[in-house]
C-alpha cells in the first residue's frame, strides 16, 4: 500500500486514535475536531485496535487505506451484480476499479468516500430488486458514514415509495430495522451522543468558503483563493451560499424530471437495463450538481459520480456517454492532484492544470450530461407526465 496521503487527513486519524486511547471509545466526541459519524469512527478505532504500540501505528497509518480500498473493491461487486442482472459480464466492473480517479481518493489520498458510497450503491440496487427493508437499512449506514449521502435519497426514495405503498408493512419493518440499527451505532457513545450530532453537523458550516478546493463553477466565475472568501459575501442581492443553494435546486429538479416521469409511466413493469442506466446516470448528475454550483464543498465530493457514470456508461454503452464518464474521470483526477500533490507530475503554471481550466471542463461535462439524461426523451412529455400524475382526480358524479 503506497505510503503518504492528505497530510491533514491523515494526521487526524492519528489523533483520533490517540484520543481513543486516551479517553475512550465512547468519548471521543467529547473532543469537538472528530465530526464523523460512528460507521467511520468504528472503522479508525478498530484500525487502532491492530497496533497496541501508539509509535507503530503513526508510523503505519498509511495502512489505514486498505480497509478503505476495500469498499473500492465491494462498491465494484455490487456494479458487477447490476451488469449481471442487465444480461452483461460482471468483469465489466474492472473498468472502474482500475479507473485512476476512482481509486485515487483511497489508495493515494487517505479519505472514507469510498466507505458512504458502497452503501449507497448497495441502498440503489436494493431497491432497485425490490428489496425495500434492506435498502433503507444501507442507506443509513451511508447516512451514518457521511452525511453526504442525503443527496442520493431521492432517487432512493423514488424507488421505494411504491413498494412501500404496495406493502405498509414494509413501513413498520423498515422503521423497526432503522431504529435498532441507529441505537446500535450511537450506543456505544451514549455519553457523548448529543456532541455526536453538535459535531457533526457544526461541521457543515466549519469552514463557511466558497470553495473548498473543488474547481466548480465558482471557480469559473470568480478570481483569487476561494477557500478563503466568505460565501456569505454579496452579489447580486444574495450571498454566494444562496446562489449556490438556487442554482443546485433549479438543475436537480432538471435532472430529475425524466427518472420520476419514466418511473411514473412503468413501476409497474419489470424494471430493465434503460431504467437501471437512467437510475445511475440521474444519481451521477445530482452528485455533479451538488459539487458543481454548492458553495463549501471539497473537492473529494465528487467520488460518488464516478462508479455511478461507470455503471450507467457500461450497462448500455454509446461513445458520447463513455466519453463523459472519462471527462468526468480526467477532470477529477486533475483537481485531487492539485491539491494532494502525490505525484508532483504537474504544475501550477500548466494552463490545462488550471483551476479555472479545470472548472471550465466541468461545465462542459455538466452540460453533456444533461444532453445524455435527455437524449431521445421529450422533456415536456415528461413535464405533462408528472403534473398528471400529481393533478387530483375530479370525480364527476354519474
Amino acid at each position: 500500500m503506497p505510503t503518504g496521503g492528505y497530510l491533514n487527513d491523515m494526521n487526524y486519524w492519528v489523533r483520533w486514535n490517540y484520543w481513543i486511547r486516551e479517553s475512550g471509545f465512547g468519548y471521543i466526541y467529547a473532543y469537538g475536531e472528530v465530526n464523523y459519524f460512528p460507521v467511520l469512527i468504528f472503522i479508525i478505532g478498530a484500525f487502532g485496535a491492530f497496533f497496541p504500540n501508539f509509535t507503530d501505528l503513526v508510523s503505519r497509518i498509511h495502512l489505514i487505506k486498505i480497509p478503505i480500498s476495500f469498499f473500492d473493491v465491494a462498491s465494484v461487486y455490487l456494479a458487477g451484480k447490476v451488469f449481471k442482472a442487465n444480461g452483461k459480464s460482471p468483469y465489466w466492473g474492472l473498468l472502474i476499479l482500475f479507473n485512476p480517479a476512482y481509486f485515487y481518493i483511497s489508495i493515494f489520498w487517505g479519505q472514507f468516500e469510498s466507505v458512504f458510497t458502497f452503501f449507497v450503491i448497495g441502498s440503489l440496487t436494493a431497491a432497485l430488486s425490490k428489496r425495500p427493508n434492506l435498502s433503507f437499512v444501507l442507506f443509513t449506514l451511508a447516512f451514518f458514514s457521511k452525511i453526504q449521502a442525503i443527496i442520493f435519497l431521492p432517487v432512493i426514495g423514488l424507488i421505494l415509495i411504491p413498494q412501500y405503498w404496495n406493502n405498509k408493512e414494509n413501513i413498520l419493518k423498515s422503521a423497526f430495522l432503522v431504529f435498532l440499527l441507529t441505537i446500535f451505532l450511537i450506543l456505544p457513545f451514549y455519553a457523548t451522543a448529543n456532541m455526536m450530532f453538535q459535531n457533526v453537523f457544526g461541521s457543515l458550516n466549519q469552514y463557511p468558503y466558497v470553495s473548498l478546493s473543488a474547481f466548480n463553477y465558482w471557480y469559473m466565475i470568480l478570481g483569487g483563493e476561494l477557500s478563503h472568501t466568505l460565501d456569505s459575501d454579496v452579489s447580486f442581492l444574495f450571498s454566494y451560499k444562496v446562489w449556490g443553494f438556487i442554482m443546485v435546486f433549479i438543475t436537480a429538479i432538471i435532472a430529475a424530471i425524466p427518472l420520476v416521469a419514466e418511473y411514473i409511466s412503468k413501476y409497474k413493469e419489470k424494471l430493465n437495463k434503460d431504467f437501471y442506466r437512467l437510475v445511475f446516470l440521474t444519481s451521477a448528475m445530482l452528485c455533479l450538481i451538488l459539487f458543481y454550483f454548492a458553495t463549501e464543498i471539497h473537492e473529494r465530493y465528487l467520488y460518488p459520480a464516478i462508479i455511478m457514470l461507470g455503471i450507467s456508461a457500461l450497462l448500455k454503452p454509446s461513445k458520447s456517454l463513455i466519453g463523459l464518464y472519462g471527462a468526468v474521470s480526467f477532470l477529477l483526477l486533475l483537481n485531487l492532484e492539485k491539491i494532494n500533490n502525490y505525484f508532483n507530475i504537474f504544475t501550477t503554471q500548466s494552463i490545462i492544470f488550471s483551476s479555472k481550466a479545470i472548472s471550465i471542463g466541468f461545465f462542459i461535462t455538466l452540460v453533456w450530461g444533461f444532453i445524455e439524461l435527455l437524449r431521445g426523451r421529450k422533456f415536456k412529455e415528461d413535464v405533462k407526465v408528472i403534473i398528471n400524475f400529481v393533478r387530483p382526480k375530479h370525480r364527476t358524479n354519474p
